[in-house]
Formats: C-alpha cells, structure tokens, sequence
C-alpha cells in the first residue's frame, strides 16, 4: 500500500476551497456528526476492536444522549481507549485514533482542526488503499 508520512491530502482540492468558503456556516454539531460519520465510514471498513467502545461512546450522543454528560462521564476511558491506539505499531491505527482524539477532546471544532481531523483519516486510507484511489 502507499503509506506516506506527513502529507496533506486535502490541501489544494475542491474540498479545502469548499470548507474554507462555507465553514463559518457550519453549526458545530453538524461539524461534529460529519466528522464522525467520516471516521465511522473508515472503521466500518477497516475495523479494529480496540476502537470499538470509542465509537460506541460517540454514537450514544448522536442518538440523543446528552453529548457532554456521556463524554463527561466516560472521557476519561474514551481517551486512554484512543491513546493506546495513537501509539500502537499500526499507522492506521495511529491515524485513525489521531483523528478521534482530536474529535473528542476539542470543545469547539476549528477549521484547522477539521482539516488536521480529515487529514488524519485519509493518512489512514493511505495505509491500505492506492493512492490513485485518492
């Protein structure tokens, strides 16, 4: 596969113009879910069972349990769950957990933190998919 450390495979695309024009439209919580999905949609392909109760936790507060009293309560577990995963011997894993910490633990998404969060996903695809595929 065509693994490649450090790139930026939005910068420059129709997606970047596109977020950069339209981001300040964004409600937060629109922002949250479709980050999420974007993770999800890559775990659903390319599972790991470690991230399992991760994802679990995250789906809870998008079928109507109150976002900050379920990541209030289990944030702490969620972190150390996705922790183990950023240092595991597994790139994709690594860059997948990357991209859920970042989900996690920021209170207020930027638009640097979404590109970072997109970012880390599609380093994740990289690791198992061909670059043209991109």
């Amino acid at each position: 596969m065509t693994f490649v450390s450090n790139v930026n495979w939005i910068k420059n695309t129709k997606f970047e113009k596109k977020l950069i024009a339209n981001f300040s439209t964004i409600k937060q919580n629109d922002l949250f879910l479709f980050l999420f999905k974007y993770c999800q949609e890559y775990h659903e392909t390319y599972w790991f069972d470690r991230l399992d109760e991760v994802f679990y936790y995250l789906e809870l507060t998008l079928n109507g349990e109150d976002v900050e009293s379920v990541l209030t309560n289990e944030l702490t577990r969620i972190v150390e769950i996705i922790e183990g995963g950023m240092y595991e011997y597994c790139f994709s894993l690594n860059e997948i957990s990357e991209a859920l910490y970042l989900l996690v633990t920021k209170n207020n998404l930027t638009i640097e933190d979404s590109f970072k969060l997109i970012n880390h996903v599609l380093q994740a695809y990289s690791c198992n998919e061909e670059q043209d595929v991109f």
